[in-house]
Order: structure tokens, then sequence, then C-alpha cells
């Protein structure tokens, strides 16, 4: 049985296609349990994202088994694909147990590295073991995902770094700040990236959030939702001497702060360092307050280039990251190929041992007591000593695709032992 994948992802699809193959976790769960009644896959795991949706499946015949899933998922959420051609993929055997290793790693997200794709993975596995559809074979490529996907963090960089604004300017914070628990943060305008680098500063340990916004009421909902409280914007500067750390992200189309207004404002603060991240077009600090004792200001661009050097450095670790991959699918190979030969192995085993037994037996008169158990030791160990090599050879040969498989199929004949019901195949 093989395994094969069908999807979508951020490379292929734009995302008002993507957002059409979504699934809820309920969705999911019942179109698992659809996929085993049905029963033309084995198994199956569906990975549901806002930048992936990707149904796996284990099945005897591959080209019946895409058909399968494309069907499916075109039938739940009324998708035709054959008016989006190139936008979902396939990919069977070994590439798609690597795609899925690599997915687990990170090495195929929108953000090289992103720490939020394992979970998904394994909260997808826990979905599918709750649908009763994981088997062994799922089972084990899935344990195998997130086992890269753990060590691809601990044994390389790849995930290290902020890769975005908001988590960008909370580096440059922690970095300025030792320690944030005792902080203060100021959000100026509640916009969406001020908003998210806000919440980034309470992640990193900031305890207390202040937002100031020209529409009070939108500051009250936002300092509920987020634990702050809501300060007017025309006491800004009681704000500013308070803050040690101010987020701005207005629409404002001149500044907001300049150099004059914050002159007052540094000398209440008695020396105390402030952390300006100027994230609004057209910016809302006066750039020359960048020169000032004490302050230490960074704007967007500023931003930006910490977030490609830290990219470029994710993107160095790529080869770190691949190698883990090839050597869990290397792994994953050895365990699926060995239950091939396992079968074999036993069956040989019955085999001879049936016959060393009646053969003892067929014998044992002409012994004494004391001979015969000696005997049994003997032939036991012969015959143990006859099969270790032929038992490795054919743990070499489950290995060897093809040619592998011809061999082990000339052992049954020379053995004249049962080869494995389709049913116990379809268990493999």
């Amino acid at each position: 049985m093989d395994l094969i994948v069908v999807g979508m992802n951020h490379r292929t699809a734009p995302v008002e296609v993507r957002e059409q193959v979504a699934f809820s976790e309920d969705e999911i769960l019942d179109v698992l349990a659809l996929a085993r009644r049905e029963s033309t896959l084995a198994e199956a795991i569906l990975l549901s994202t806002c930048n992936r949706t990707e149904f796996y499946g284990l099945s005897t015949d591959n080209g019946a088994a895409e058909m399968y899933i494309r069907k499916l998922i075109g039938s739940r959420k009324n998708v035709d694909f054959d008016t989006h051609p190139g936008y979902a993929y396939t990919l069977t055997r070994n590439e798609s147990v690597r795609h899925l290793l690599r997915v687990a790693a990170g090495l195929d997200s929108l953000v090289l590295g992103e720490a939020q794709i394992l979970g998904q993975v394994r909260r997808a596995y826990e979905l599918s073991l709750e649908s009763h559809a994981c088997g062994l074979v799922l089972n084990r490529i899935l344990q195998s995902a997130i086992a890269v996907g753990r060590r691809a963090r601990n044994e390389t960089s790849i995930g290290a770094g902020a890769v975005s604004v908001a988590s960008a300017a909370s580096e440059l914070a922690g970095k300025i700040f030792a320690d944030l628990s005792s902080r203060t943060v100021l959000l100026i305008g509640v916009g969406e990236m001020g908003t998210l680098t806000a919440r980034h500063m309470i992640e990193k340990g900031a305890t207390s959030l202040v937002i100031a916004n020209r529409t009070f009421s939108k500051a009250e909902e936002l300092a509920n939702e987020l634990g702050g409280c809501a300060m007017p914007l025309d006491r800004l500067h009681e704000s500013l001497a308070a803050a040690d750390i101010v987020i701005s992200s207005t629409a404002a189309t001149t500044p907001v702060v300049s150099r004059e207004t914050m002159a007052p404002i540094l000398s209440r603060r008695g020396g105390r360092p402030i952390y300006v991240i100027d994230i609004a077009v057209p910016r809302d600090f006066e750039s020359s307050i960048g020169e000032m004792d004490g302050v230490f200001l960074h704007d967007i661009d500023d931003m930006g280039v910490l977030v490609d050097r830290n990219l470029e450095k994710r993107r160095a670790e790529i080869p770190k990251a691949e190698s883990i991959v090839e050597q869990e699918l290397e792994s994953f190979s050895a365990w699926r190929n060995s239950l091939t030969a396992t079968p074999l192995i036993k069956r040989i085993r019955e085999h001879v041992e049936q016959v060393r037994a009646q053969e003892i037996s067929r014998h044992r008169k002409r012994f004494c007591r004391e001979d015969r158990e000696q005997l049994d030791r003997l032939t036991e160990s012969v015959v143990n000593k006859i099969l270790h090599p032929l038992m490795g050879h054919v743990r070499d040969w489950s290995n060897e695709g093809a040619l592998g498989e011809l061999r082990i199929d000339t052992l049954y004949e020379a053995f004249d032992l049962e080869r494995p019901k389709t049913t116990d195949r379809k268990k493999l």
C-alpha cells in the first residue's frame, strides 16, 4: 500500500481558492469518518490551515485514491478541480512522506521555519485518531513528522529570530530592556500591526498596556480585550512620560509627536530610556527625535532590515533541516520495508520448526531422556545458524524495491509457503 497526498497550498493556489477548500475541525472529523466507511482509503488524515489543505491517504491504487480524494473535497467544498488546473498537486510514495516531513519542519511554510505548523500537524494527527482513520502506517508517519519538527527546531536555527514586523519589534525591545516584566507598553492608535506588536510585547513579559486613540471608545474596546487601560489622545504627553515602550500606528498625515513636544516629556522621565516603534506610514514621530538622549527610535524600515537579516539566517539552516528530513525518511522507509520481510521470516521459521519437531518426534524412541534434551537443543541451534544469514538477506531484499520483492516471492514458492492475504497486507 502507498501513501498519497492531494492538496493545495500557498505556493500553488491564491488565497481566494485556498479559503474555498478550508475545513473546520468538525468538517475534518466528518469527512474522515466518511472516508473510513467508504474504504477506498485504508487510512487517512486531513491537514487544513490558512495556507494549505492536504488530504493524505493510504491505498493500493493511487489512481483510484486520487480520484476519490478530489471528488470528496470537490463535493464537500463545491470546488471543481478541472476549472483550476495546476492549483492542486498530487504526490505519492516516498515523495508524499517527504512532503509531510518537510511541512512539519517548517520548510514548506509561507514563513520559513514558522512554529505554528508543527502544532497544526499534531492536531491533524489527533483528529485522525479520533475518527479512527489513522492506522499502523499513518501513525508511524505522523510520529516521524512530529519528530522531524522537533529536531528541526532543537538542532537547527530555522525557527530562530523574528521574521515579522511585530515580532521584530518585540525582539528589539528585549535587547534594550533585559527584563520586560516591569515595563509599560503604550500603544498609540489601534491599527492591526500596532495591536499585533502590543500582543507580542505582552507575550514577551510586559505587564501593563496603555492604549491611546483619537476615538476613545475604540481604545476602551481594545483595552478590555488585551487587559490594558484606555487613555484619551489629548493626554498623550502623560502616557509618554510613564511608558517604557511606545508602539505608534496611527493614520495621521502629519507627525503626532514632534521633537519640540518630546523635549519636556524626556525631562520628566529622569533619564529613563524610552523605546519607540513607529510603524505608521507617514511616520508618527519626527525622525530627529531619535537623536535625543535616552530615545531609541525605530521605524518600519528598521523592522524590515531585521526581518530580512533573520530570514537570511533561517535560509542558511535549510540544508541542516533537509538532512533531518532525509534521515527520518530513511528510518521510516526501513521500518515500512521491514513489514514486508516480517511475514516471510515468521512463516519460514514456523515451517522449519514444524519439520524439526516432526523429525525429533519420529526418532525420539531411539534416544534416552537426557539424549533427547541434548538433541532438541542441538537441532534448534543448527536451525538457527542455518536461518540466520537467510533472514538477513530477506531484510536486505525488503529494501531493494521490485527486485527484492521478486526474491521474496521466490522464497515463498521455494518453501511452498502461503502468502499473506490481501486483508493482511492492508493492515500493513
